[in-house]
């Protein structure tokens, strides 16, 4: 399980009752968390400032980052197939962003 707070991502295994994981490098507190529909390794993060980190939670590495034009973002989702990020910001825009092939 993922949770997001104040400009760290916090991991748990669902038999331990503290986090086993922290992630930092977000600059804003985070907004949203969610984990690659296929990849139990990679998670997804969007904060307030309006950046997004794909992260590799074994080694808490940030694989992508990139910003959209209108933070923050109020809400974050992979595609199906882990490819393509969808945003919705305080713009009431959607924003489609392209995952590379290394952070899918």
């Amino acid at each position: 399980m993922g949770l997001g707070g104040k400009r760290s991502i916090y991991l748990w295994a669902i038999a331990n009752p503290k986090p086993v994981k922290q992630i930092d490098g977000h600059k804003g507190d985070i907004y949203r968390v969610r984990f690659h529909p296929t990849k139990a390794n990679r998670l997804l993060a969007a904060d307030y400032t309006g950046v997004i980190h794909i992260w590799d939670t074994g080694s808490a590495k940030s694989l992508f980052t990139t910003r959209v034009a209108n933070p923050p973002i109020y809400s974050a989702a992979y595609s199906s197939d882990g490819k393509q990020i969808v945003t919705g910001a305080r713009d009431a825009k959607a924003y489609l962003i392209p995952v590379p092939a290394n952070a899918q």
